[in-house]
């Protein structure tokens, strides 16, 4: 129905951005309920409609249920308070507004939300540019939206996604490597290992465990240390 059935966590009073307590008048409550009942209902039928929602476990599942719910009343409580319950910049806010697709959006959230601890961010990163069914242009929209602090990675294609996430500096130096004949994706591989901070032979023993040959690790070092670059 248009109304639906709150969580059993939302009162009829919230805190406001200000500090102060908003108190729902009957009319007000039906309304943060109406909305609340429409906004999650859309998006559960969504993601109902989607395969993808049942290959995911239980305890899955259910976390992005909870997802919706909260998205659904603090946009509902935000409505009915006249903008005064969720703070500019905050995460509710940044997908209503970026017109992004919600459901699209908890689903692909509880995909990466599985992968957690050491190591994790770049997990994610790498499972998101591995989806089918995503362009590049929404998983760039994605990322934005769901990594704190995203850098500006670009997940178009394999060879601005292993580019972007090298530094500037890193980014800037494929040139002095293309005419040897390595590739974005192989240059990706090696530059955090030619730029590394150890000891020359360190560094070369390193390049070469990656696949170069002596001559070849000693040149694309030389080229990458070197401080100014005019050849």
């Amino acid at each position: 129905g248009d109304a639906g059935v709150l969580p059993r966590y939302a009162a009829k009073d919230f805190a406001l951005l200000d500090g102060r307590t908003k108190e729902l008048s009957s009319e007000e409550y039906t309304k943060l309920s109406k909305e609340f009942g429409q906004n999650s209902n859309q998006i559960l039928s969504e993601l109902f409609e989607n395969q993808d929602f049942f290959s995911l476990d239980a305890e899955m599942q259910a976390a992005m249920i909870e997802d919706v719910y909260k998205y659904s009343l603090d946009l509902a409580k935000d409505d009915v308070s006249g903008n005064s319950f969720l703070q500019d910049g905050d995460a509710t806010l940044e997908l209503f507004d970026s017109g992004f697709p919600v459901s699209t959006y908890f689903l692909t959230k509880a995909q990466l939300d599985s992968f957690t601890g050491e190591g994790s961010t770049q997990q994610k990163r790498d499972a998101l540019f591995a989806m089918d069914g995503m362009s590049g242009e929404e998983k760039n929209e994605f990322a934005k939206l769901y990594f704190d602090s995203e850098k500006e990675i670009d997940y178009s294609n394999a060879d601005t996604y292993a580019m972007t996430q090298l530094s500037d500096a890193g980014q800037s130096k494929y040139n002095r490597v293309e005419g040897l004949g390595y590739d974005v994706q192989k240059y990706a591989e090696l530059y955090p290992i030619a730029a590394a901070s150890e000891k020359k032979a360190i560094v070369i023993s390193n390049l070469m465990a990656a696949g170069l040959t002596e001559a070849q690790a000693m040149e694309f070092y030389r080229r990458i240390k070197k401080q100014d670059w005019d050849e």
